[in-house]
């Protein structure tokens, strides 16, 4: 899943390669794979391709202390809507070197899939040049200067990859006052973050939506055709492998009924609960039905 996090939606994954002439395919659905017929309808676009684009760059000695009242950031520990602030450690907000870092290089610019995309505001900051003598006591917090009162997301882009690390309701938003990312630092990072922001409402992702519920992308082209991913919300908690994959986690099992369309039989992780799910010839129908509501069995192996 290349969109990945504590935020990550659970989706069921398939790859799909269309191989020419033939069109005939394999479809990949946790660990198995077995020959199916698809027969989509549209090509797919490839994979998003997100980058950032620095603008302006500036040096912040982090010389801003956090008081129980909250503080105001200087004006040096600035770079356009960002700042930093070091944050209150046991009995003070340190500043003075002993028991925090100074000097964050911090870069900024925009994010923005191709040259055409919407454009993120967004902030390199990098590894503190000078660290604290003694040991880290007071981080440095992230805060952001919300230009609308209304939920924002704040993602980390590396490399290709896109994750969602913060989320901020409207309700700890003024606008154009600084708000406190709760959970980043700058303190610890190493070598270099990139953060951007975006309101809840834009849609960051970098596959192509299909449908509601449904996204698709070409990831990659090969001699014999294209590898493309669709991905699909369920209603339910299915396994999720990028966190664990064991014998008692390995519950995707794929089926292929008298129209050769594919169905996957999973298990609700919650509430226990074995579905199937059907997809339609063109992979952009699913349509999921209970086949075990007992709730007091574990789904090891199934087969129609």
């Amino acid at each position: 899943m290349t969109l990945s996090g504590r935020f990550t939606k659970i989706r069921f994954v398939f790859l799909l390669t269309l191989i020419s002439l033939a069109l005939t395919s394999v479809v990949v659905a946790a660990d198995q794979q077995r020959r199916v017929a698809p027969n989509p309808s549209l090509p797919l676009s490839d994979l998003l391709n997100y980058s950032f684009t620095p603008i302006a760059s500036r040096s912040l000695p982090g010389l801003t202390k956090e008081t129980k009242k909250g503080g105001d950031i200087r004006e040096t520990d600035r770079i356009d809507r960002l700042g930093l602030m070091a944050l209150w450690y046991q009995n003070d907000s340190y500043i003075d070197g002993r028991f925090n870092h100074n000097d964050y290089l911090v870069e900024h610019g925009y994010v923005a899939a191709g040259a055409d995309g919407e454009r993120c505001d967004a902030y390199r900051i990098h590894e503190p040049s000078r660290k604290a003598t003694k040991f880290l006591g007071s981080q440095h917090g992230l805060f952001y200067r919300f230009p609308s009162k209304e939920p924002w997301r704040v993602y980390q882009l590396k490399g290709s990859t896109i994750t969602r690390v913060a989320d901020i309701t409207s309700e700890l938003i003024e606008p154009e006052q600084f708000t406190k990312i709760i959970g980043l630092s700058a303190s610890k990072i190493k070598g270099d973050v990139t953060y951007f922001f975006a309101p809840a409402r834009m849609r960051v992702n970098l596959f192509s939506l299909l449908a509601e519920g449904i996204e698709a992308a070409r990831i990659k082209r090969i001699p014999i055709g294209d590898i493309s991913k669709y991905r699909y919300n369920v209603s339910g908690i299915p396994a999720d492998y990028q966190k664990q994959r064991t014998i008692s986690t390995r519950q995707f099992f794929l089926t292929n009924g008298d129209d050769k369309n594919i169905g996957i039989i999973w298990q609700d992780k919650q509430s226990k609960v074995i579905h199937i799910t059907r997809l339609s010839s063109d992979l952009r129908t699913p349509t999921t039905f209970d086949l075990y509501t007992d709730g007091a069995e574990l789904l090891i192996a199934a087969c129609i």
